[in-house]
């Protein structure tokens, strides 16, 4: 009975021996040796180049318009790149911009392109074509390919086709001061009646608000507009402003100066140096009659 108990006693020990074994293996991770489990590397963010609708964005056969570039570069090197754009089917006719991306950069950028004047009536889009290109120095360029892996990208931009293309210019909204938030609203519902009044046209796109610090970059920003209606003197904050304003003017321009938000010294460096008006005094105008 006594050998039985002790045969017994050392099966028990070795089964406890193996399962502290089994759960040491188990509960430890090992010091050297396989990496199956380790985590993969990120991989490392790379350079990208869009563009898209910029500008006035209005499209307007035979006229000039501004796309906009964004570009970001996350990487600690800087770069060159360029965009090259395909207007339409004229595939020998391409615009292209280059951009210097430093290292950790975000850049945006305008393009000026022209609207091809032989669009058939029923079209109301027009193809655009991008390709992206990476100026290497020292070596030789590089296409880049989007997204999906293409070496070009393709979308579409929206013509414009109406009677009056017309742009309202105001001071940038104040959230705190509702009375003249409200008077820009007034401004521009008297805009709105007026361009009512003399389109006729179902595919209207509606004014344009200048929402931006600045104006484009280059007079032909302005090319798709009629008409420009100011009602701030913010144009006195941007140099260039003026000198684009001048140029679309002489060009065939129009603007509309609202006297009660435009001060004396803006309508003078806008029409040069004759005296427009002078303020004697500011009364409010209880009643508006609008007459076609």
């Amino acid at each position: 009975m006594l050998q039985v108990l002790k045969r017994l006693f050392a099966s028990s020990l070795m089964v406890l021996v193996c399962v502290a074994a089994a759960v040491g293996q188990e509960g430890n991770a090992p010091e050297t040796g396989t990496t199956e489990n380790a985590a993969p590397e990120k991989p490392e963010r790379d350079v990208s180049l869009g563009v898209g609708p910029g500008g006035m964005q209005r499209h307007v056969p035979g006229r000039w318009a501004m796309l906009g570039l964004r570009g970001i570069n996350p990487t600690d090197q800087d770069v060159e790149e360029t965009m090259a754009v395909i207007v339409g089917g004229e595939t020998n006719l391409q615009y292209a911009r280059r951009l210097w991306l430093p290292a950790g950069s975000l850049r945006q950028a305008a393009m000026p392109i022209r609207i091809p004047a032989d669009i058939g009536y029923d079209q109301h889009q027009i193809d655009l074509t991008s390709i992206r290109i990476r100026n290497n120095l020292g070596e030789a360029e590089q296409f880049q390919t989007d997204f999906i892996g293409m070496p070009s990208t393709s979308r579409s931009l929206l013509l414009s086709e109406e009677e009056s293309r017309a742009a309202m210019l105001f001071d940038h909204p104040d959230t705190t001061d509702e009375v003249a938030n409200e008077r820009i609203v007034d401004i521009a519902t008297t805009v709105n009646v007026g361009r009512d009044s003399a389109i006729e046209s179902a595919r209207d796109l509606g004014p344009i608000y200048i929402n931006d610090h600045f104006l484009p970059s280059s007079p032909v920003g302005l090319d798709s507009l009629d008409q420009l209606v100011i009602a701030s003197d913010r144009v006195l904050n941007d140099t260039l402003s003026l000198s684009r304003l001048q140029s679309w003017l002489q060009s065939g321009g129009q603007i509309w100066i609202m006297a009660d938000r435009v001060s004396p010294e803006t309508a003078r460096a806008l029409l040069g140096d004759v005296m427009c008006y002078s303020v004697v005094d500011r009364v409010e105008l209880n009643q508006l009659a609008m007459e076609s």
